[in-house]
């Protein structure tokens, strides 16, 4: 387990196709995250904790949850990428890289940023795409990686969906002996309405888009700010 979605990203009407070739995977100071043999269960099973991997004086584990389906919607997962500092006298720097693939045939196309235009750029927190058919078709993607006044903001983007890549990367520096976490969501989507009120509520943090962060985890988040 190393926690991506391998293609994956089915619709509920059961299509053979994938959406992700590979989706959302980790890589810290050039080191991929690996596949690892085993994850632990946490919040009666809708949350995986996965880890831990050494990179230097660096303890890199990742969770990632799921919320149960419910009938109005508001369903996401949810990515804790938790960087740990060993070292207990100097502070380590951490590039976190978040990048996801989309399938072949996948005519995707940026239909929204945060910052209201198709434009994706380091000042954006969210990124919409979707193909060229609102409402049928593949779904419609969200992904949220950065919430208002956060501390940390990505320092690179890239989503130039002809080439089907899409890449968020953040410089943290982990002061000795304490963790720091990079938090992001994904969700997918029956029409680009309900995308937009799925960013909108991942974006600020509501519904359920904190269930189960411990006080300590919240604390740790550097690239949203706690409601």
């Amino acid at each position: 387990a190393d926690g991506r979605i391998y293609r994956g990203g089915k619709n509920v009407d059961g299509a053979s196709y994938a959406y992700y070739n590979s989706g959302l995977d980790l890589t810290v100071n050039s080191s991929a995250f690996p596949n690892l043999t085993s994850a632990i269960p946490e919040q009666r099973g809708r949350e995986f904790n996965i880890g831990e991997q050494i990179n230097g004086d660096l303890l890199i584990s990742r969770k990632v949850f799921v919320p149960e389906i419910l009938p109005d919607g508001d369903a996401f997962v949810r990515y804790l990428e938790i960087v740990e500092n060993t070292n207990l006298i100097e502070p380590v720097t951490a590039t976190i890289e978040i990048e996801s693939r989309w399938s072949y045939g996948y005519d995707e196309q940026v239909i929204a940023t945060s910052s209201g235009d198709t434009d994706f750029t380091t000042l954006d927190d969210y990124i919409i795409s979707d193909d060229a058919n609102d409402g049928s078709g593949r779904p419609t993607l969200v992904h949220v990686f950065s919430g208002p006044d956060a501390e940390i903001e990505p320092f690179y983007v890239y989503g130039r969906t002809a080439q089907r890549y899409l890449r968020y990367h953040f410089e943290v520096t982990v002061p000795a002996g304490e963790r720091r976490i990079i938090m992001h969501f994904a969700s997918q989507n029956d029409n680009q309405e309900g995308a937009y009120i799925s960013a909108d509520a991942l974006y600020n943090l509501q519904g359920r888009a904190l269930n189960g962060l411990s006080t300590d985890e919240q604390e740790d988040i550097v690239n949203f700010t706690m409601p």
